[in-house]
């Protein structure tokens, strides 16, 4: 039909313009006119297209409340928004991700975040449109517990065990680690070449929805060739008993041990030694079978002295090493000295600063000598930490007898009870439960760094070891009967924890309850994303509005999970108030740390320290202390009237930070951490309210 009207409007044109050239009449001139305004240019505009779609769409939303679950069971994905009759369809972008094209759902194989896309499609007259990515968090299922199954654990030096396990999920690879002195391990196989304890753990790597599961060590003994007494340390004190021990060799039977000098004695069969008096012992052992003699140890001297600490002549607990840490151990020694050790402490001890990752197991071990300059062997002797002056608070271990926090100067300091070896030496082996995110501190090498690290959102506990009920310090200095190093520790987030958040893997702070409040919560959300959430915000949060009465008493409580998707529990949070780039002001609050305007710039917001508790959860309860009068607002209860209160009434935007996690950023790829942002409006005191 197109092709005819241009047609029949290029042959019209045509003959009247040779009539023209002939006859030059004004009339023709005007029909020519007119027949090309009326036929060609409206031949040449109707090019109609049944397949033209060019009109944006209203923008496109995924609206799911839910971004959790659990691997291998898809979520079933929800929209709002766009116009036409154009297919919604979805894409997943994430290690494991896919979508399940028949139902609507996200769905992955293996632990991950999968980020989400909604596309509708176009449809005459709209073009395609697609929504803002959004991120659903997939868990994975812990391994059944495994552990190693080994029934013999000792053998001769030379010799190998082949290390089984039993237990764990799944298919994923074993591996084990060892550590001790001359101990190796190749695949399966535990070797050592020397008398010696050698620790090993078996690991179980992940493998579809489980995560990797690793052993509690176990402990293997290699023993000398020929039986022997294998004591290094041959010297102790009157009062304190030393245990002897005589293994070795390939014959197997009774062990008896003897001792001959002046005040002298040994069990026979346990191998205790005692002295009741300043002398030298001499003993033996022999290994026999019945009435059998197999094999007979050589004599070994252990010798006896005094020991009784006084000021002059302390017992000395001194920290020989410590591994599990991050980084190398930092000596704040001669800043401890000038600040608190000479005046508080034995000026001969030293005060040491050591990272710890999120989760890790850490090892002290420390020696003790006794005043008398030998080692102190099997003396009782107490670990302390969270040190009541330090004011030390958030370290948290598996061992609850160390968490106890004081506060400052104040109440019981947390312990842990060890016994001294037969070389004075005394190992504690602690494991931390923290889970901390964010970022590492920027400066983890110096004593500058420690100062301002342990003043900071990072959890940090001070240890010291105490002899037997010495006096390890005091004021004045001159009532201490014992020396001992102080050590630090301040934990920071674990890269290879599955815990710590990424860009990819953020921890999720979600808003679950408001209480106190004037009217129902607003939520804004969508006005929100297409403002300020998508630009500068994980695309994940929530814009919430809530109207208080001057004088009300609010509650806020948060549920915080960790990247992997499980309750971050005993992590430190702040909840910051008067955001700087929102110009919030006037809205003031009894727990004056929120009460800071920034103004729009970069001075800082108002602040309010928390910890999750065991499920992950956080509550704040909050007493405003405005009394101003006047008017009401109109609307109350739309977004509309919401976004125009803010300015005319005193308000405030709130959210929470966990840790140290970026939670809003420019470019948003550095952020890491998702959270909601909740607003308050203030309602005057006088005010009446009028429906909108």
């Amino acid at each position: 039909m197109t092709i005819s009207i241009m047609l029949f409007g290029v042959i019209a044109i045509a003959a009247v313009a040779e009539i023209v050239r002939r006859r030059h009449h004004t009339a023709i001139m005007k029909f020519m006119a007119a027949l090309v305004s009326a036929t060609t240019l409206g031949a040449i505009a109707y090019v109609p297209s049944a397949s033209a779609a060019t009109a944006p769409q209203a923008p496109l939303f995924i609206t799911n409340a839910k971004l959790t679950g659990t691997v291998g069971t898809p979520i079933k994905l929800t929209t709002t928004g766009g116009s036409g009759a154009g297919k919604v369809t979805f894409t997943a972008t994430g290690a494991g991700c896919s979508i399940v094209v028949a139902t609507g759902s996200v769905t992955a194989a293996t632990p991950a975040i999968c980020s989400v896309v909604a596309t509708k499609g176009a449809a005459a007259p709209f073009s395609a449109i697609s929504s803002a990515a959004v991120k659903f968090t997939f868990a994975g299922v812990n391994q059944a517990a495994i552990s190693i199954s080994n029934a013999v654990t000792t053998a001769l030096a030379g010799k190998s065990f082949v290390l089984t396990t039993k237990g764990g999920t799944g298919t994923g690879v074993v591996s084990f680690a060892v550590s001790g002195a001359t101990c190796s391990v190749k695949g399966s196989t535990l070797t050592a070449t020397t008398m010696t304890k050698c620790s090993v753990v078996a690991t179980k790597a992940g493998s579809g929805k489980y995560y990797s599961a690793t052993s509690a060590p176990l402990v293997f003994n290699f023993i000398p060739t020929t039986f022997q007494i294998i004591n290094t340390v041959h010297a102790g004190t009157v009062g304190t008993n030393l245990t002897v021990v005589a293994l070795g060799g390939a014959a197997s039977g009774t062990i008896a041990y003897s001792t001959t000098g002046t005040g002298c004695s040994i069990g026979a069969s346990t191998g205790v030694l005692s002295a009741s008096q300043a002398t030298t012992c001499a003993v033996s052992a022999t290994v026999s079978s019945g009435a059998k003699k197999l094999a007979t140890a050589p004599t070994v001297n252990f010798g006896f002295t005094v020991e009784n600490p006084t000021v002059a002549h302390p017992d000395v607990a001194t920290l020989i090493s410590v591994t599990g840490t991050s980084g190398a151990q930092i000596n704040n020694t001669a800043n401890g000295q000038a600040q608190f050790i000479n005046q508080y402490f034995n000026n001969a001890d030293h005060w040491y600063i050591n990272y710890v990752k999120a989760g890790s197991t850490v090892t002290m071990t420390w020696h003790v000598n006794g005043s008398n300059g030998l080692p102190l062997v099997a003396a009782p002797v107490t670990l302390h930490t969270n040190l009541a002056y330090s004011c030390a608070v958030g370290v948290t271990w598996a061992d609850n007898g160390l968490n106890k926090y004081p506060g400052c100067g104040v109440g019981a300091e947390g312990t842990l009870a060890g016994t001294t070896d037969a070389n004075g030496n005394v190992t504690f082996t602690l494991v931390n439960t923290n889970v901390v995110g964010g970022s590492a501190p920027a400066n983890t090498t110096t004593a500058a760094g420690v100062a301002g690290n342990e003043s900071s959102t990072f959890p940090w506990t001070s240890m010291l070891l105490q002899v037997k009920n010495n006096k390890y310090t005091g004021n004045p200095a001159t009532e201490i009967t014992q020396g001992t190093d102080r050590v630090d520790f301040i934990v920071i987030p674990s890269s290879s924890n599955a815990n710590a958040p990424t860009v990819a893997h953020p921890d999720v702070a979600t808003l679950t309850g408001v209480t106190g409040t004037h009217g129902a919560q607003i939520n804004d959300t969508v006005n929100g994303r297409t403002y300020f959430i998508n630009q500068y915000y994980n695309n994940q949060d929530h814009w919430y509005g809530n109207y208080i009465d001057a004088g009300a008493t609010v509650t806020l409580t948060w549920h915080v999970d960790g990247a992997s998707g499980k309750p971050l529990a005993n992590a430190p949070v702040t909840l910051r108030g008067n955001l700087g780039y929102s110009n919030a002001s006037g809205v003031t609050w009894q727990e004056s740390s929120l009460n800071q305007y920034p103004g729009g710039g970069p001075s800082p917001e108002g602040t309010l320290a928390g910890t999750t508790d065991a499920k992950g959860n956080v509550t704040f309860t909050l007493h405003n202390l405005n009394a101003e009068t006047g008017p009401a607002p109109t609307d109350t209860t739309t977004t509309g009237g919401m976004e125009a209160n803010e300015g005319p009434f005193s308000w405030t935007d709130m959210v929470l930070q966990v840790g140290n996690d970026v939670y809003s950023g420019d470019p948003a790829k550095t952020i890491n951490q998702a959270t909601d942002r909740v607003d308050f409006i203030l309602i005057p005191k006088s005010g009446t309210l009028t429906a909108p």
